[in-house]
């Protein structure tokens, strides 16, 4: 499958990608506020989401992005915001309503 990303990239380069994840996201996010303003269209969603996750995988081919790195960085962020969520709700429930 990593083939088929080179191909993209090497065809259309590295700034027109960049370009088009920007693009991506902003259509992505377009779609999200429709869902959250009540015009549910599901399948555009998840299309959308998928244009993004290409174009990710793209930077992520472009930038020699490693993939433990990033899971590292992805279970630090979760683990730091489940203790803050465990702050609040600690907080909470001692009367202390702090953020």
């Amino acid at each position: 499958m990593i083939e088929k990303y080179q191909k993209i990239i090497k065809y259309y380069g590295q700034d027109n990608q960049l370009n088009k994840l920007v693009e991506e996201m902003g259509e992505f996010l377009a779609e999200l506020s429709r869902n959250r303003n009540g015009d549910l269209n599901r399948g555009k969603l998840l299309e959308e989401l998928e244009d993004v996750k290409i174009c990710l995988r793209q930077f992520e081919l472009m930038y020699n992005v490693d993939p433990f790195e990033q899971a590292h960085i992805r279970n630090f962020k979760l683990d730091r915001q489940c203790q803050r969520i465990d702050k609040e709700i600690l907080n909470v429930n001692s009367g202390h309503v702090w953020k």
